[in-house]
């Protein structure tokens, strides 16, 4: 199935298992006619709203809680909030919202007027959320307001240079009241499975946060499904700005160092910022986890690359004819396949962890198989400790797991 993070985005199914698990269905839309979440410039590609596969006979909607903890709040100081549809207490999806970061307080500021940065407008997004109250499965929309992956925490306000302005960064706490909350209202701390997800920054969440979620729920079976959240620390080939400093600055700016893995942050010490980025932070993760991904991801070409010729071309179909063909753009492209398993593959050991790691030009997971599989299934067997199949999904481009792009799917950016 089509996992795009920036085009609908399907996981839904029944799976026929001892602990059947009904992903949601994801939708995202940016920057289309009635999106609830307009694109806020490319560095906020992914914006991600949830729907359960079917909505109830009574046309029943997720409810939006305005959470009780003052606390909780989002870059202009407005309430934290989140969407419950409550079906079967003994399984839950908690669903991160991506939506890109925010890079410097200037960037925050833009960001804290829109609804990457305010929850004013979120109530009127629980009616567009179809619920089945009869699913076997409850689900939880954590809308993203923070702008760095739920991991800030000032207490104070913190100003905006050269302004009167002021931020709240509170990432950590919104998560952290989120579960205070499910835990109460919910027994989210009795259920038999959770599964922690999301998509884009919030795939980069979810690697981010397994290990605390789990530690907030004993006894809970908990996993992870990041989705498109394996960002590489890799420098620019064309423009100065680096992804990797920017993070570096919001790590700073945002105070992020206390929701981060203190094991990482020691490891890595002096440069401690570095726990905020996947393939940094995910050797030191303790709790399973299942990632969907592509090792051409087309936002990480265009935004930590920066080709130009990624930047000019579409993210979901209709895609434009290819505007990298026969320049030196088209090497760039290639060799970061090899960039990516240089970083992903020493995390590929056992069996705990997983991945459906595909060749497609795509920010977000192809709906191609893999040795017969979709992304859905091999998660499913990957969930049921099936023994078929290694847990490591790879697209191979010519027998190799480095080379590529390579899949023809039509969903696909065309290459070369």
């Amino acid at each position: 199935m089509l996992v795009s993070c920036l085009a609908a985005l399907a996981l839904s199914g029944n799976a026929q298992n001892a602990a059947p698990f009904n992903h949601a269905k994801l939708n995202s839309a940016v920057g289309t006619s009635g999106s609830a979440f307009p694109a806020a410039g490319r560095m906020q590609p992914y914006n991600l709203k949830l729907d359960t596969p079917a909505v109830g006979t009574a046309g029943t909607t997720f409810t939006y809680i305005p959470l009780a903890d003052t606390s909780a709040l989002c870059l202009d100081g407005s309430q934290y909030g989140i969407f419950v549809c409550a079906a079967s207490p003994d399984q839950w999806t908690l669903n991160i919202q991506g939506g890109g970061w925010c890079y410097d307080e200037p960037d925050c500021l833009g960001r804290a007027g829109t609804a990457l940065g305010s929850s004013k407008t979120w109530p009127a997004e629980a009616a567009k959320m179809g619920c089945d109250p009869s699913g076997t499965m409850s689900y939880v929309n954590l809308y993203y307001c923070d702008g760095a992956s739920f991991t800030g925490y000032r207490e104070q306000p913190w100003p905006v240079p050269g302004t009167n302005s002021t931020l709240m960064f509170r990432g950590i706490r919104n998560l952290d009241a989120s579960l205070d909350f499910l835990i109460a209202k919910y027994n989210i701390n009795k259920a038999s499975l959770l599964v922690l997800t999301g998509g884009s920054a919030g795939g980069l969440s979810t690697f981010l946060h397994l290990d605390h979620v789990a530690a907030r729920l004993p006894g809970v079976r908990v996993v992870g499904e990041p989705v498109c959240g394996f960002f590489l620390d890799h420098p620019q080939a064309y423009g100065n700005a680096s992804y990797s400093d920017q993070m570096q600055y919001v790590y700073n700016m945002q105070n992020s160092t206390g929701s981060l893995s203190t094991a990482c942050q020691s490891a890595l010490a002096p440069q401690s910022w570095k726990c905020i980025m996947a393939p940094h932070a995910a050797p030191f993760i303790n709790t399973p986890w299942f990632a969907l991904q592509s090792r051409f991801d087309h936002w990480q070409l265009s935004e930590i690359l920066f080709l130009p010729c990624m930047q000019a071309q579409n993210y979901g179909p209709p895609f434009k004819p290819s505007q990298c063909a026969g320049t030196p753009q088209d090497a760039d492209i290639e060799a970061y396949g090899p960039a990516f398993m240089e970083q992903f593959r020493p995390l590929m050991t056992g069996s705990k962890n997983g991945v459906f790691l595909d060749a497609c030009i795509i920010h977000g997971s192809t709906n191609s198989s893999i040795d017969g599989a979709n992304n859905y299934e091999a998660f499913q067997l990957w969930l049921q400790g099936s023994t078929a199949h290694s847990t490591w999904w790879t697209y191979k481009c010519d027998g190799s797991d480095s080379t590529g792009p390579c899949d023809p799917s039509p969903i696909c950016a065309p290459f070369p």
